[in-house]
C-alpha cells in the first residue's frame, strides 16, 4: 500500500481529529506542501495555515470523521509565495 502512495502525484496528507498532521504519505508531491514536511509534522492546522484556511480543513476532517463518509472541499492556498495557475 505504502507502494502506491509513493507512487503518486497528489499530496495526501494524514491528519487526526484535532488537525494535527501525523504523516505525508506522497513524498513525490512535497513540491505541493504548504511548508517544508519537517515544518509540519506534529503541528495542527492552526499552527501551519492562516486562520480561515485551518477553520475550514478542521471542519471538512470532523465531518468526514463524524459521517464516516468522504467529503469534497475546494479551496485556494498560495504556496511559496505562487498564484494558483
Amino acid at each position: 500500500m505504502l507502494a502506491l502512495f509513493a507512487a503518486m502525484d497528489d499530496l495526501v496528507v494524514v491528519r487526526n481529529i484535532q488537525g494535527r498532521c501525523m504523516d505525508i504519505l506522497t513524498p513525490r508531491a512535497s513540491h505541493l506542501l504548504y511548508k517544508p514536511a519537517d515544518q509540519m509534522l506534529g503541528r495542527t492546522a492552526h499552527e501551519i495555515f492562516p486562520q480561515d484556511i485551518a477553520d475550514a480543513f478542521l471542519s471538512y476532517i470532523q465531518q468526514a470523521l463524524k459521517t464516516q463518509q468522504p467529503v469534497k472541499a475546494e479551496y485556494c492556498l498560495n504556496i511559496r509565495g505562487r498564484e494558483p495557475g
